[in-house]
């Protein structure tokens, strides 16, 4: 069923109230009372700002995605001169062949940016225009490709790109939404042009045509805002919720590429080697984005409750086994985001958890 235009679904205070938690000041993450007995697993959590030893069950990680959507004036360009396919349509077709295969095991939701007017009599504000609050386009949810690609069908690409507004929505979304055990995620689709931000000196700030910024009055508005937009992803991952950067990079300025590739090392989510964002040029990129989410955390990531102050000062267990720290990813733990306390296993190690069904144990010892 097709929803009506710009449905933003806002969270109640009760529902707040009851999947709000709390964070630790440095880590974000809730420590439960360590225990020594074999056989206890302590279900109570507290607060913490160091690290804690002890040992400790840890947390399957079930994972939500919010994605936010560039429907910019740019998403209406050709991807390339070899693929003459808007850039919007390519993102959708990559969103409409993958999304339905992992329905069942990832939370979905999406927020589209900016909000302009379905008239598209665009003013300069209109077409930077974002509500404030922490609504969605559409609230996450398992099993719902089908509303979330109606959604996304609805619009057509106009307007400026207020990248860093519409991460901000989002991550005030996930925040606010927050539950134990749940990996929040953004992922960002994106041709790598933030713009919108209206602190910007015009005289000094990179332009996307030599001619200036002052194009369809946007003045400020036009400049580059790069450093804003890797600041709010920062702050994004901060809080405990990292992003996967996909860019819509056809045949793209080397400088968007740049801006995509530094907000992809901003989400904590970055790929390795010289290019660190998923790109849509060839169809499969998407496809293997997702499948390395779910790899990653649907299936074998975790979270410790207490986070040691050394990355090495921690052994992990799996059916009372230990299993190793494996830096190459091969078959082992490593650490997916430090700071946060996340870490996932690999290859063998991650089949074999699967198999055993038992939760896995980390032993945490403080100090360096």
């Amino acid at each position: 069923m097709k929803l009506p235009p710009r449905r933003y679904l806002l969270r109640s205070a009760a529902l707040a109230a009851t999947l709000g938690v709390g964070c630790g000041a440095k880590t974000g993450l809730l420590a439960p009372d360590a225990t020594t007995a074999d056989d206890a697993t302590d279900d109570v959590f507290v607060r913490f700002d160091a690290c804690v030893a002890g040992r400790f069950a840890m947390v399957r990680r079930e994972a939500r995605m919010v994605f936010v959507i560039d429907r910019s004036g740019s998403m209406s360009l050709p991807l390339s001169d070899a693929d003459r396919r808007s850039r919007w349509n390519v993102m959708r077709s990559a969103l409409g062949a993958t999304l339905p295969r992992f329905e069942g095991v990832m939370q979905a939701g999406v927020l589209i940016f900016p909000r302009v007017p379905a008239s598209g009599a665009l003013s300069a504000l209109q077409a930077c225009d974002q509500l404030p609050g922490d609504g969605l386009d559409v609230a996450p949810a398992l099993g719902n490709a089908s509303v979330l690609l109606d959604a996304v069908g609805l619009y057509a690409p106009a307007g400026a790109t207020p990248t860093a507004a519409a991460i901000a929505r989002a991550t005030r979304y996930a925040v606010t939404h927050a539950a134990r055990g749940l990996a929040q995620y953004l992922v960002l689709a994106t041709d790598g042009a933030p713009n919108c931000n209206a602190a910007l000196d015009p005289a000094t700030c990179t332009c996307p045509v030599a001619s200036g910024c002052n194009v369809a009055g946007l003045g400020a508005r036009n400049c580059i805002d790069d450093d804003g937009t890797v600041g709010a992803i920062e702050r994004a991952r901060e809080q405990g919720v990292g992003t996967y950067v996909i860019g819509i990079d056809g045949d793209i300025d080397a400088r968007y590429v740049a801006v995509l590739d530094r907000m992809a090392v901003a989400g904590g989510r970055a790929l390795p080697g010289a290019r660190r964002y998923y790109s849509v040029r060839e169809g499969a990129q998407l496809g293997a984005a997702f499948d390395e989410i779910q790899r990653t955390v649907v299936r074998c990531a975790y979270v410790t409750p207490s986070r040691p102050d050394a990355p090495d000062r921690i052994a992990v267990r799996s059916a009372g086994a230990l299993v190793p720290r494996d830096a190459t990813r091969r078959d082992g733990w490593d650490w997916t985001d430090r700071e946060y306390g996340e870490l996932t296993l690999f290859g063998p190690a991650c089949e074999r958890a699967v198999a055993a069904s038992r939760a896995l144990e980390a032993t945490v010892a403080c100090g360096r």
